[in-house]
């Protein structure tokens, strides 16, 4: 599979070659920058105290330096930088000295390990006689014993990520003293850590493998003088094809989202994501796992989910930078994360046979943790190009099985201009306009235009083709590889007085010569030019120091041989700078070589002054640029820029498909491919120009393949009909789809959408009517065809009942049994009669007794109802009767309350428990929770026990007692042994309840069975909410029911004055006999106020079956705040069908607070609309008058009035 977007290989301009292993790492005490730096001063070398630094000025010019003295001897700094070399530079004032005794001076190297010893890098023993430069008046007014050095130190050697460069001052008298400026530290690292033939010890994160260094896998990036990274730097670092992190002005952090731990509590706890669902997979989920490892993390997702990042950047932002770190949990192999720029694929992430696969996106880490079970945390960095200023990122998963999934955390975004500070790009990587306070130099925007420019136009871009052969002294980063690059070698009469050095410091630069280094002599170079070439220029500034009296002469040409120009004398002015109280002076030289086509290039500056002390003037060079002039591109032989000597030379032209490139390395021009996909002409291999045809389309640079089409090779190809955008032309290798066709994605297919069908001819999926699920066109799915129900063909339409239409909204229902509610003719329920969607009809809304809301339905221990016919009942201890009824089971051993008493499983009888009842053992006859109270004659009570011990009571009967008196006593014993309502069958009380026949004088109810929650309990009593119909010596028959209910309903608006409430019943309800509503009714309002009340009778409460509605108005007199209405209904007055009274006698209703206007408001309405009448009368009579007398003017100006004002 081909990808639209380039890696972020290919996006990396301007990478910056090292040239030099050396760097200088800190700069201190110099003339613009006298401040401490973090150098630490104290009073001691050893076991010291800290003192404030000392900061003196020389009398003869108003340069600055740290003095070491007696009392501030030692000064120190420690580096934190990956460092395998050090050297110090400084410039050193020795001021004064002891005859008898040495001071010293004592630079030294700590490499911070205790197995390593300081290294010594410059000492200085000195007492007064070594002092002989006699260069007092280079500092100090007054004459004393004074030398002045620039101290190059020798070279540290330690591997180390940490040093610390000492300075330690023994002066041996309390005159002495040490001055100290521009003080300059360089450090050593090799540029490329991967080709070291030696192996490094000790350095973090490195590996020594075939002689070469290379980071561990979860530190692979690296940058030069600091080692192995996990990631470059978000700010102003980017990785090269090496993965070498390189400094980049360009890029800058911009979002950083779930770094934090723990994810915070809030409404939108993933934003600024969007959740992506899964339409085929719909999860209710907080998308916030809470704690893997004590870490909280976005997910987990499944499926087809995702995240989708919308962003809006600068303009002038031309590439993003995003890392990523995700969580997989059990991936099966080829199952995938897909992560899309604008709706096209910029990268994947795919699992293979035994670890995580990815294309277009690098790996920063990948390793196996356990959070409950085995996971990966894979963290991945991917740079691409933008389209437009406002990208969107879609993250989304393609998992195969439910228990596959995802999360993500620490999701960084960096941000790359075409340059720093750009406000408008003219492509990838050239700035036509800055920022207010930068200027355009070299397509980049600086605060201040360069010295080796003319008006921000740098010396090399003058002319085309042209380089720099040389480019030094402007400035204080230098180090002493590149000074000498600068000469090969200097003559010089007055070395032994000199800082034995052949350069110094001067205007805050590094500078060739200077003071105490160059007054008389010359420094010469012969310069090797490897390319064609025509023409050169050279540029220098030479200073004249301390008034210079001497002149300057140069030699620029092909060889040595040709004579000096000059003499070139001060040319005066100036100011003092450094050195003696004369001024410094310069002289800018612009040097052009015209037909200049040799490879050698000598250079002699040559200083001639009659007075060689070097103490006392000096001539020094800086801002020093040799810019060569090329031939074009694949010109070996030219002699202008414009003539080339080649035979059929036609230019420096490349291919159609490519573009020039000059490789700054080895200085060589060559033509390059431009290998963006779909592009034909191009400037870089970033910025495209034209693409190769009409499939393509060309935005910000970048050749995208139009809509519907994916990249394969150089061509768009057609998605699948059903893809929106794809990676395949198969139906099965969609990525996304056309949301109006009704489609969603699954397992990278676009299949409908639930509630839709696809008829296998047209793109869009159709609304599937009668699913019950309303979508797309349809105005409404009840799941059937009927067409008097107001939903036909998934359209609202008026029924047939309906006797008043209008645009399919009906208005009226007048047909009996129908009402209209919500637009639409529904069935009155409660009327008796099975009409539309009704299921049957009872005439009332008693729940439980087979048919409510006009809707089957079973009772209330029913788990499973059909047609109000009882299949299953809950569990446990209810189970199904022969009668489709649910009762309790006695003996199951589980107890329903309140129903049963108890349940022991069996059923013998005295042993606690008996028919779900508590028993006491035999003989008793009154029984309290398994505690016999008393016994019967036959037996006596153990009060210890609570039990009945039986007593031989028939021992003593004479024998000759007739039967019929032993009938009559067994049947007296028999009562009261087992009381009423019990036989004594087999020496058993037997009860008689739950045989079917009622006893009235026993029984309230018999139903034919000892079971509770029927109506009839195990006691035969009537359970509430249940009526039953009673016949002596017949089965009782038992009906759930539930109490009528008073309703109160305010029908006027919560602020008017007059509040009108409407009182009903939940019930078809009766009056017990003849009575007036009035009679039984009690209307109160809290808290107590002045009011009126009316009753309106709209339908009246009789003896009669019926549903009474009545009107309440209350007007209230004064102002009172949320009253309150209570209504009090006289118990046993109002009956239902059953003639159960009412569930409460008693109703509240809040009326909200009435608006009322006091009296005198009242009253002063009243005036007002008099005096209008009165005014309204006049006016009438006046203008009837003007109109009959003839006055038209006057009669339009009255009526007029009339109209404005009394209307």
């Amino acid at each position: 599979m081909s990808f639209q977007i380039k890696t972020c290989m290919q996006l990396i301009l301007l990478m910056h070659q090292v040239a030099s292993n050396w760097r200088l790492v800190d700069q201190s005490f110099t003339e613009l920058q006298m401040i401490s730096n973090n150098w630490e001063i104290n009073d001691r070398c050893f076991d010291s105290l800290e003192r404030s630094i000392n900061y003196q000025t020389c009398t003869q010019n108003y340069i600055q330096y740290v003095l070491l003295d007696d009392d501030r001897r030692y000064i120190y700094k420690s580096f934190n930088y990956k460092s395998y070399q050090a050297q110090v530079i400084f410039d050193a004032y020795f001021d004064d000295a002891d005859n008898d005794v040495d001071s010293s001076l004592k630079v030294s190297y700590d490499s911070n390990k205790d197995s390593e010893s300081e290294q010594l890098l410059y000492r200085r023993n000195y007492k007064q006689s070594d002092l002989n430069q006699n260069s007092v008046r280079i500092c100090h007014s007054t004459w004393r014993d004074f030398e002045f050095y620039t101290v190059v130190s020798t070279i540290a050697n330690s591997n180390t990520n940490q040093f610390k460069i000492k300075i330690c001052f023994n002066p041996r008298r309390s005159r002495v003293s040490l001055g100290i400026n521009n003080l300059l530290i360089y450090q050593f690292l090799p540029s490329n850590l991967f080709n070291l033939q030696w192996s490094y010890r000790n350095i973090m994160f490195i590996i020594v493998q075939g002689g070469k260094c290379q980071c561990i896998p979860d530190q692979q990036f690296s940058e030069t003088y600091i080692g192995c990274l996990q990631e470059c730097s978000r700010d102003y670092s980017i990785a090269d094809y090496d993965k070498i992190c390189v400094n980049d002005k360009r890029i800058r952090s911009k979002f950083t989202l779930f770094e934090s731990e723990s994810i915070p509590q809030s409404n939108q706890r993933y934003y600024p994501l969007i959740f992506e669902k899964d339409e085929f997979n719909p999860r209710n989920s907080d998308l916030i796992y809470e704690n893997c490892n004590g870490i909280s993390f976005i997910g987990k997702l499944y499926f087809n989910e995702g995240f989708l990042y919308q962003m809006s950047l600068e303009n002038a932002i031309k590439f993003i930078r995003i890392r990523i770190t995700f969580y997989l949990f059990n991936f099966q192999e080829t199952s995938t994360i897909y992560i899309l720029h604008n709706n096209r694929i910029q990268s994947r992430i795919i699992k293979g046979s035994s670890d995580f696969q990815v294309d277009n996106l690098v790996k920063i880490f990948e390793k196996n943790e356990n959070c409950g079970s085995i996971y990966t945390l894979l963290r991945i960095e991917m740079t691409f190009q933008l389209f437009n200023s406002n990208p969107t990122i879609l993250i989304k998963g393609y998992l195969q099985q439910e228990y596959e999934s995802w999360g993500l955390r620490n999701i960084t975004v960096d941000t790359g201009f075409c340059q720093e500070n750009c406000l408008i790009c003219l492509d990838f990587s050239t700035c036509t306009q800055c920022d207010t306070t930068y200027k355009l130099y070299q397509n980049k925007c600086v605060q201040n235009c360069p010295i080796h420019s003319s008006n921000c136009i740098d010396y090399e871009e003058i002319i085309p083709y042209s380089r720099y052969l040389a480019k030094g002294f402007y400035d204080l980063n230098m180090t002493l590889d590149e000074i000498q690059q600068f000469y090969d070698y200097t003559t010089d009469p007055s070395f032994s007085l000199s800082t034995k050095q052949k350069f110094s410091f001067l205007n805050n630069k590094i500078v060739l010569g200077g003071l105490l280094v160059w007054n008389d002599g010359s420094y010469i170079k012969t310069w090797i030019i490897q390319k064609p070439h025509y023409a050169a220029t050279i540029y220098f500034n030479l200073t004249y120091g301390d008034t210079y009296t001497g002149s300057f002469y140069y030699k620029i040409g092909s060889t040595s041989s040709i004579g000096f120009q000059g003499l070139f004398n001060n040319p005066g002015g100036g100011q003092n700078l450094i050195g003696r109280t004369g001024l410094e002076s310069i002289r800018f030289f612009n040097v052009s070589l015209t037909n200049f086509y040799t490879n050698n290039l000598y250079i002699e500056f040559k200083c001639d002054v009659i007075n060689t002390n070097i103490t006392k003037e000096f001539c020094a060079i800086s801002e020093y640029f040799i810019v060569i002039h090329h031939c074009p591109p694949f010109c070996s032989s030219c002699t202008s820029l414009n003539t080339c000597s080649d035979v059929g030379y036609t230019g420096p032209n490349c291919g159609n498909n490519q573009y020039l490139d000059f490789d700054s390395s080895i200085e060589n021009y060559s033509c390059k491919n431009c290998n963006q996909p779909g592009c034909n002409t191009c400037t870089s291999i970033e910025e495209c120009t034209q693409c190769v045809n009409n499939q393509f389309i060309l935005i910000n640079g970048i050749c995208l393949c139009n809509p519907f089409t994916f990249l394969q090779g150089n061509n768009c190809i057609q998605c699948n009909k059903y893809c929106e955008n794809c990676y395949g032309d198969s139906q099965y290798n969609c990525l996304t789809c056309v949301k109006d066709h009704h489609r969603s994605i699954q397992r990278n297919q676009c299949l409908c959408l639930t509630g839709y069908y696809d008829d296998g001819n047209n793109l869009p999926c159709f609304p599937i009517c009668g699913d019950q699920i309303i979508v797309g066109e349809e105005e409404c799915d009840d799941g059937n065809i009927k067409d008097d129900d107001g939903c036909v063909d998934c359209q609202i339409k008026c029924q047939v009942q309906c006797t008043l239409c209008e645009l399919d909204i009906c208005k009226e229902c007048n047909v009996e049994g129908w009402q209209l509610s919500n637009q639409k003719c529904i069935p009155i329920c409660g009327d008796q009669l099975v009409l539309g969607l009704e299921e049957c009809d009872d005439g009332n809304m008693i729940p439980y007794d087979g048919c409510y809301e006009c809707k089957f339905q079973c009772l209330e221990q029913c788990a499973q109802c059909e047609n109000g016919i009882c299949k299953a009942c809950i569990k446990p201890g209810w189970i199904l009767n022969q009668y489709n009824i649910c009762t309790t089971q006695c003996g199951d051993g589980i107890v329903v309350d309140p129903y049963e008493q108890c349940d022991d499983g069996n059923d013998i009888p005295y042993d606690g428990c008996y028919w779900c009842e508590f028993q006491c053992t035999e003989g008793c006859i009154e029984c309290q929770q398994q505690q016999c109270k008393k016994c019967d004659y036959l037996y006596k009570l153990n009060i210890q026990t609570a039990q009945c011990i039986k007593e031989n009571y028939y021992d003593n009967n004479d024998n000759n007692q007739d039967v019929e008196k032993s009938n009559l006593q067994l049947i007296f014993y028999t009562n009261f042994r087992c009381g009423e309502n019990y036989n004594l069958i087999d020496n058993l009380c037997i009860s008689q309840c739950g045989n079917g026949i009622l006893i009235n004088k026993y029984e309230e109810c018999d139903d034919g069975n000892n079971y509770g929650g029927d109506g009839c309990s195990a006691y035969c009593h009537i359970e509430d909410s249940y009526t039953c119909i009673n016949q002596e010596g017949s089965l009782s028959l038992c009906t759930y029911i539930i109490a009528p209910k008073l309703n109160l309903n305010i029908l006027s608006d919560n602020a008017k004055q007059i509040k009108i409430v409407e009182l009903t019943f939940t019930q078809q309800v009766k009056l017990e006999e003849s009575l007036n509503f009035e009679e039984i009714i009690v209307f109160s309002i809290f808290p107590q106020t002045r009011y009126q009340l009316t009753i309106s009778c709209i339908s009246n409460l009789t003896i009669t079956l019926s549903d009474p509605k009545y009107q309440i108005q209350i007007e209230f007199i004064e102002q009172i705040q949320n009253p309150i209405l209570q209504v009090d209904i006289q118990k046993n007055t109002i009956f239902n069908t059953y003639d159960l009274g009412l569930l409460e006698n008693k109703k509240t209703i809040n009326l909200g607070t009435p608006f009322v206007l006091s009296q005198t408001t009242k009253q002063q309405l009243i005036n007002i609309v008099q005096l209008n009448d009165v005014m309204m009368y006049s006016m009438v009579g006046v203008s009837s008058l003007a109109f009959l007398t003839g006055n038209a003017i006057m009669f339009l100006i009255y009526q007029n009035y009339y109209n404005n004002y009394l209307m």
